[in-house]
């Protein structure tokens, strides 16, 4: 044998040892390949496979960690896959199904999970039909302090108290959830498709400064009949509950849901429940509340459209920026940003929203007690309504510490540059206060502007300010993570009417893989 190839054979590195995983709790000490010659379930609910040492690669070679359960009957798996309990861990290529949660990591920081098929894992049946919805569908997702979340409804992939985590390649169907997160902070999710759902592709629970892009969270939904109901039922594609703030949502797909983005600042940040004990100030009980909410979080050239309900709801927050999105055929409105102030609302595309919209709240924009809102430079054709701002008497949330601490008065916004066309009302004002509106271009619409007991509307000719953020953001989408197309990758799918659930959620059509 010639010198250099018996070298360079020598310096090889040792192939990592096998794990055989034939039976319930095998540990995983160091880096390893694992080999799954039948199925196992977890019979005691803490885990098949438990990785309890730092810094190892777990590598599954393409094959799958079965239960054995019935796939019949994704509401009864149970139990969990693979559990992380280690930080710098790398679990990667292969699938994980039949259980509850398919892979869980609590505290790994670090932790990259990649190229993993987590699909036909738990979910719930559902009890909706064609003809009838039924209330008992709804998730409620308003409280997950102790993981109430996957307790109830599984996971494919859920992380828990963690920084710096990598999920990309992750994909997803037959199954409920796609990823949660949970007190996850500083992390990347890319390059991922979890789609055909039945509650949420991923869900953020006080999750703050993570990336989310170039993934596909389409047809996460129930609660939809087309033509009979759309209800949602608080499914999402991508869901952003209790005080997460400073995330970045660019480039993705989440279309044909029950919301496309579901924000909401959380029960605690209202004052519906008590907030920590350790920040009150008794010198004034307000203090934490103000500017209290999923703040900050930018929303970015993604597709949410074809949703039961809104293609973005974010409620009582602050300063969220909503950019270069598509935003069209969403059944009750595009953007419901309810008790929303500073959201900036700019260059996005809006049409044929509010279809199915009952009540004021329909078409384009609409923000219920909007403060200082900026609606600029939009495109509005053949929505119910293009932006429509108000203020009204809510007796119950007025009297939580957020509104006492923040306001609640429509006043302060403005609507400039925007472009309206074949619009049933342009722009509708309900007892607004000191609203501007300049640049905008209305043709073909029934109404340029209802106004009803407002004060100090302005209107102005001028045309609308450059926009000084262009160039950040063309610069932000440059950095970000990533390679795969999401938005447009099933556009072969548009429309509601494409919307079909089974008896465990929405049904994929031939065709309906977009990678």
């Amino acid at each position: 044998m010639p010198f250099a190839l018996s070298a360079a054979l020598v310096l090889l590195p040792p192939a990592p040892p096998v794990v055989v995983v034939d039976r319930d709790d095998v540990e995983v000490r160091e880096s390893c390949t694992l080999v799954f010659p039948r199925p196992v379930a977890d019979a005691d609910g803490d885990g098949v496979v438990h990785v309890v040492a730092d810094g190892v690669v777990v590598d599954l070679a393409g094959a799958t960690l079965d239960s054995g359960l019935d796939r019949a009957q994704p509401d009864r798996f149970a139990g969990q896959g693979i559990v992380v309990s280690a930080k710098r861990v790398t679990v990667r290529n292969g699938a994980v199904r039949g259980f509850k949660v398919a892979v869980s990591g609590d505290g790994c920081d670090g932790g990259v999970f990649e190229r993993l098929d987590l699909s036909d894992n738990f979910a719930q049946r559902l009890r909706s039909t064609k003809e009838k919805e039924d209330a008992a569908d709804w998730l409620y997702p308003h409280d997950n302090d102790r993981g109430q979340q996957v307790d109830a409804h599984g996971a494919g992939l859920s992380i828990v108290g963690a920084r710096e985590v990598v999920v990309r390649e992750v994909r997803a169907r037959r199954t409920q959830n796609g990823i949660v997160f949970r007190r996850v902070d500083d992390s990347k999710v890319y390059d991922c498709d979890c789609s055909f759902l039945s509650g949420w592709g991923l869900a953020m629970w006080r999750s703050s400064r993570n990336v989310v892009a170039r993934n596909s969270f389409d047809f996460c939904v129930r609660g939809y009949s087309h033509g009979v109901y759309n209800r949602g039922q608080d499914s999402a594609g991508i869901l952003l509950f209790e005080q997460c703030s400073d995330n970045l949502v660019a480039l993705n797909s989440a279309t044909h849901c029950g919301d496309g983005v579901f924000g909401f600042t959380g029960r605690e940040a209202l004052g519906e429940a008590p907030c920590p004990s350790s920040t009150i100030d008794f010198d004034d009980p307000l203090a934490w509340y103000r500017r209290r909410g999923c703040v900050g979080n930018r929303f970015v050239a993604n597709d949410l459209s074809y949703a039961a309900a809104h293609g973005l709801e974010m409620t009582f927050s602050f300063a969220n920026e909503i950019r270069g999105n598509r935003m069209v055929g969403n059944a009750i409105c595009g953007i419901w940003g309810g008790y929303s102030q500073d959201m900036v609302v700019v260059g996005n595309e809006f049409g044929g929203n509010g279809e199915g919209a009952y009540g004021r709240e329909r078409g384009g924009v609409n923000i219920e007690h909007a403060r200082r809102a900026r609606i600029a430079r939009n495109r509005f054709e053949g929505d119910r309504a293009g932006v429509v701002l108000w203020d009204d008497e809510d007796a119950h949330l007025a009297k939580l510490p957020w509104a006492k601490a923040n306001g609640v008065r429509c006043e302060e916004n403005e609507i400039a540059g925007n472009r309206f066309r074949a619009v049933a009302v342009a722009v509708e004002l309900r007892e607004a206060r000191a609203t501007r509106l300049s640049g905008n271009r209305f043709e073909d619409c029934g109404a340029e502007l209802v106004e009803e007991r407002c004060e100090g509307t302005v209107v102005a000719e001028a045309e609308a300010a450059p926009d000084a953020d262009a160039a950040r953001i063309a610069e932000l989408l440059r950095g970000l993570p990533g390679s795969r197309v999401a938005v447009g990758a099933r556009a072969h799918l548009r429309g509601r009417d494409r919307i079909a659930m089974g008896e465990f959620g929405p049904l994929e059509p031939p065709g309906g893989d977009a990678r």
